[in-house]
Formats: C-alpha cells, sequence, structure tokens
C-alpha cells in the first residue's frame, strides 16, 4: 500500500506539472533546464516518479495527440537522459508498457 504524497510531494509535482504544461519546441530548453534543476533541490525518486506521471497522464489523456507534442515529450525524456542519467528513461519505460498493454488489448 502507498502512502499519500507528502505536501512537499505535491507541491513537487505541481511544479513539475506546471512545467510539462509550457512544453514547447520554443521554450524547450528552459523547461529542460527547470525539470532537471529540481533533481537538485528534491529527493531523485521523487522528481523521476513526478515527472514520469505527468508525461506519461499528459500522453495518455488525449486521444489525438499530435506529432509535435510526441516529439516534445520524446526530446525532453531523451534531454533527461542525457542531464539526470538512464534510469529516468527505466521508469518511463515501465510505466509506458503497460499502458500499451491495456490498449492493445482493448483493440483485441
Amino acid at each position: 500500500v502507498a502512502a499519500a504524497p507528502s505536501d512537499a510531494e505535491k507541491t513537487l509535482q505541481r511544479t513539475v506539472q506546471g512545467h510539462i504544461n509550457k512544453l514547447t519546441m520554443s521554450n524547450f530548453d528552459s523547461v529542460a533546464s527547470a525539470i532537471a534543476s529540481l533533481y537538485r533541490s528534491h529527493p531523485r525518486h521523487y522528481v523521476t516518479e513526478a515527472v514520469a506521471n505527468a508525461i506519461t497522464a499528459s500522453i495518455t489523456k488525449q486521444a489525438n495527440l499530435l506529432d509535435s507534442f510526441i516529439l516534445n515529450f520524446s526530446a525532453l525524456v531523451a534531454a533527461l537522459v542525457h542531464l539526470v542519467g538512464v534510469d529516468f528513461a527505466a521508469v518511463i519505460l515501465e510505466k509506458c508498457v503497460p499502458i500499451l498493454d491495456q490498449n492493445k488489448a482493448l483493440a483485441k
């Protein structure tokens, strides 16, 4: 049973979601830098979870994503892998695979 998020974790989640909501190619560098800087001021696990949850939620809540959104999210994942490490990609994959499996099962 997972514990309820603390106030600090909720604040971090809102901060991350705010950065994700602003993600465009024109401000990509500032968003990626802002998210990477969160790793210096918060526990690594919490930031990784917050970013991975925000990205997967943003992708899965819309039925028809524009290619530009997918490219922005993909570029952000690649940038964060470069800036904070490959474990970030592992968490993203860990969250995406069950979603893809679920969608595949629904399509049958």
